[in-house]
């Protein structure tokens, strides 16, 4: 990553804070996964704002793509926070995704318009944005989700799913099924031979 095209786009978040606050603002609440019932249009504004500054800061060192730094820390210990309270609030988590990636639309937008005067936009800047608002956005749904089933009572899994052990011989009512290459093609189930 071009930590140049980092530190421009973080330059252009901090001049454009507050038209890029309203854009985003008018995205968000316009949206269809807006939730009026559980979030005041203040509150959002609120953790809208927070974002942005967090977003700046993080972004100035010039880095955009690995958000496991040391500046990435209080961004994502905020947006751990959010997406707890918003578990708890009843929130779905592709709802609270919904919240950093809406940022996109307004972000881009208004890059396009200022890139000709400022010279900003370009493959590099696009990119840079793209993967570190996904990266902010899959980080929330993960939060959201472990939020929610410790909230619920849902055990966690022990092992993660590609670790699972996999059977490859199972009985069932006297049909055999047998899977080939690690259960990774289709089981073909075959009638057991008559017991003697």
């Amino acid at each position: 990553m071009n930590t140049g095209a980092a530190r421009s786009i973080a330059g252009f978040l901090r001049k454009h804070e507050s038209q890029l606050l309203e854009d985003w603002m008018r995205e968000q609440l316009a949206a269809p996964t807006s939730r009026p019932d559980l979030i005041k249009q203040d509150e959002l504004r609120q953790q809208s704002r927070e974002f942005l500054r967090l977003l700046t800061e993080a972004a100035q060192p010039g880095n955009l793509t690995d958000t496991s730094t040391q500046e990435w820390a209080p961004m994502l210990e905020f947006l751990g926070s959010i997406s707890r309270s918003r578990a708890t609030r009843g929130f779905k988590p592709a709802e609270t995704a919904t919240f950093i990636l809406s940022l996109k639309q307004p972000l881009f937008s208004l890059l396009r318009e200022s890139g000709t005067t400022e010279g900003v936009l370009n493959a590099d800047h696009a990119w840079a944005a793209t993967v570190m608002l996904d990266k902010l956005g899959l980080f929330t749904t993960e939060r959201s989700l472990e939020a929610r089933d410790a909230s619920s009572g849902r055990p966690q899994p022990i092992y993660p799913a590609e670790e699972l052990p996999q059977a490859r011989v199972r009985v069932h009512r006297g049909y055999t099924c047998r899977s080939r290459n690690g259960g990774r093609r289709p089981k073909l189930w075959r009638r057991c031979p008559a017991r003697r």
